[in-house]
C-alpha cells in the first residue's frame, strides 16, 4: 500500500528548468515525514498494533528514504548541480550512518569545486566537514600526501622569517 502523499513525488519529472526551491520543499517535506513516522513508530507499542500495521510502517520508512535519495540523485544528474543548501538540514535531521548523508557527502566530494567549501562555510556543519576530511584521507595515500605538501622535502615552509 503506497501512501497518497508519496504518489505525486514519485512521478516527478526533473529537468533543468524545474524550480529548485520546489524540489527543496519536497525534500524537506519528505525528511520531515520520515522523522515524524520514525517518532510515531517508536511511540507505538507492539501490543497495541497488529502485525500488518507494524510491517506497513517498517516498509514505508525505507521506501521514503529511498525516494529522497533517488530524488537527490535525479536533481544532480538532470541539473548538473550538486545541491549544498540541504546539507546542514540533512545532517541535523538524520543519524550518523544515514545513506542520505553518505550520498550528499559523496556528491560534494566528487562534484564541487575545492574552493566551494571555503566560500560557503555556513552550508556545512562541523560533522560534514569532519566526514569530508576523513573521506579525503581514506582516498589519498599518506606517502602521496607527504609529497604533495612537502612535509619532508620543504621543512622551511613551516618557519617564519627572522628578519
Amino acid at each position: 500500500m503506497t501512501s497518497p502523499a508519496l504518489k505525486p513525488a514519485t512521478s516527478i519529472s526533473l529537468n533543468t528548468n524545474r524550480n529548485l526551491s520546489q524540489l527543496r520543499a519536497i525534500f524537506r517535506f519528505a525528511v520531515s515525514s520520515l522523522h515524524q513516522r520514525k517518532t510515531a513508530a517508536r511511540q507505538v507499542t507492539p501490543i497495541s498494533q497488529n502485525h500488518s500495521q507494524r510491517r506497513h510502517i517498517q516498509l514505508l520508512i525505507p521506501g521514503l528514504q529511498n525516494l529522497i535519495v533517488r530524488t537527490f540523485e535525479e536533481i544532480r544528474q538532470d541539473t548538473k548541480i550538486t545541491s549544498t543548501t540541504s546539507v546542514r538540514y540533512v545532517y541535523e535531521n538524520t543519524c550518523e550512518k544515514s545513506p542520505l548523508r553518505k550520498l550528499l557527502l559523496h556528491q560534494c566530494a566528487c562534484h564541487l569545486k575545492i574552493t566551494w567549501f571555503r566560500e560557503n562555510p555556513q552550508q556545512f556543519p562541523k560533522q560534514f566537514l569532519l566526514d569530508l576530511a576523513e573521506l579525503g584521507l581514506q582516498v589519498i595515500e599518506r606517502k602521496t600526501m607527504k609529497e604533495h605538501v612537502g612535509l619532508a622535502s620543504n621543512r622551511s615552509q613551516y618557519e617564519v622569517d627572522e628578519d
